[in-house]
């Protein structure tokens, strides 16, 4: 029931028994019962982040693979429960014991031969490269199809349109969120129909589809406030924030970021936080409160060092370029472009990249390479993976740009632009940046 119909009644029924179910819980713990522990182990890590209970389910979790590091038989039961503490472990942003343990997990239930569980705990695994991590989902989603496992073929589909979207590949991400949003409908899953209407309202922003994915938001913000699930809901409203962004409506954009960082503050989830402040910095860019802008920026860049999240990291770093550009500080604005572009390279990001080579194009505009910032602006244009805020943040730079050269000249340039590899297009971004 917790994976579908009567979701909510479950979740309601393990919380009025929870200290029953903590019980049962340590007492298999003590008598090292691997298969009471296996059997218990993923309603108890489902209810934990249902919740938003998480540091809580962490600190049960942790109990119990330290209790057990004495059982010296690999089995199943403490395979799958090193993986679920180190997927609860990222989720409290511990990440270097969050990987251990997952990587342990991981490797137990490989030599096992223990396909399912083996996919169970990879559905949480986002570590190594993005091509490694969707490799491992498909994989995922065809081990739960072979077990009839629709929960589990709905939480694949949808990490696998996340990770996919991480190269830009909207369409393909649109298509398994879509398969996500149908296999939870299907199984009465109430919190997966949330989740991929939420990944669903992302998609259809980086395409620009702004009503849409307002629509998309809201209709999952409603699910989780009657799941009582307060993060999803904050999750949603973030999203809100974004779209309202974009379609010039500050105001409303703004106190859809307030009421989610209040939430995530409540429940203390900094990787939350650390993105709303990103969100609340570009609003303050584009209404011109620059210096805000860059005060928000700077204070999700510490939280995500903290958190050791390269992902947002890279994307958090533009945040930061763009005011400083705006406020005229070049030589502040360059280190953050150059760094989003070297950390999504290395993690196989095209978004950030695009977008730090706009902003390196619009200070070069100002100091004297009007032929390099056209290059790099018609480059990130014509970019099959440019998503619709990019490409708005390429005009933007693009409007700014005061040519020195003649028209000939300038066509010539972006023609030569839009024939870069991107390989060249960095070299062109990272050369000379002190310039």
């Amino acid at each position: 029931r917790l994976k579908g119909y009567g979701q909510k009644e479950a979740i309601a029924e393990i919380e009025m028994e929870l200290d029953n179910v903590r019980l049962a819980w340590e007492r298999a713990i003590q008598m090292k019962r691997l298969d009471a522990i296996a059997q218990a182990l993923e309603p108890l890590w489902n209810f934990y982040i249902y919740r938003d209970r998480l540091q809580e389910g962490e600190s049960v979790f942790s109990h119990a693979v330290n209790a057990l590091r004495s059982v010296e038989t690999p089995s199943v039961g403490y395979g799958l429960l090193l993986a679920l503490h180190g997927a609860l472990h990222r989720r409290v942003e511990r990440s270097t014991l969050a990987e251990q343990h997952m990587s342990e997990g991981v490797a137990m239930l490989t030599q096992l031969d223990a396909s399912h569980e083996l996919a169970l705990a990879n559905i949480w695994n986002s570590y190594g490269t993005s091509d490694e991590v969707i490799r491992r989902l498909r994989d995922c989603r065809a081990v739960f199809e072979a077990h009839s496992d629709r929960w589990g073929m709905t939480a694949a589909c949808f990490n696998l349109a996340m990770s996919i979207e991480t190269t830009g590949n909207w369409i393909e991400g649109r298509k398994y969120f879509s398969e996500s949003l149908n296999l939870a409908r299907t199984s009465g899953d109430s919190l997966g129909q949330a989740a991929a209407l939420s990944g669903l309202g992302w998609n259809s922003y980086r395409l620009g589809k702004y009503p849409d994915s307002l629509n998309f938001f809201k209709e999952s913000r409603q699910i989780y406030r009657q799941m009582s699930t307060p993060g999803g809901a904050a999750s949603a409203l973030r999203g809100m924030g974004t779209v309202s962004w974009l379609l010039k409506d500050y105001t409303a954009a703004t106190e859809h970021f307030f009421e989610a960082l209040d939430i995530y503050r409540r429940l203390g989830v900094r990787t939350g936080i650390a993105a709303t402040l990103s969100g609340l910095g570009m609003i303050a860019w584009l209404s011109g409160n620059h210096d805000e802008g860059v005060k928000f920026a700077q204070e999700s860049i510490t939280l995500y060092r903290e958190l050791d999240d390269p992902r947002q990291l890279s994307n958090v770093l533009v945040n930061l370029g763009h005011p400083l550009v705006s406020l005229g500080r070049f030589d502040e604005a360059r280190p953050p472009f150059r760094e989003a572009i070297a950390v999504s390279t290395q993690i196989g990001a095209i978004i950030p990249i695009l977008e730090a080579m706009a902003g390196l194009a619009g200070i070069y505009g100002k100091t004297g390479r009007v032929e390099d910032a056209l290059r790099l602006l018609a480059f990130a244009m014509a970019n099959p993976r440019i998503d619709a805020e990019t490409k708005g943040i390429v005009e933007h730079y693009m409007s700014g740009l005061k040519p020195t050269i003649s028209p000939e000249r300038m066509l010539a340039m972006m023609e030569e632009g839009r024939l870069l590899s991107m390989e060249q297009a960095s070299k062109i971004a990272l050369e000379d940046s002190t310039a």
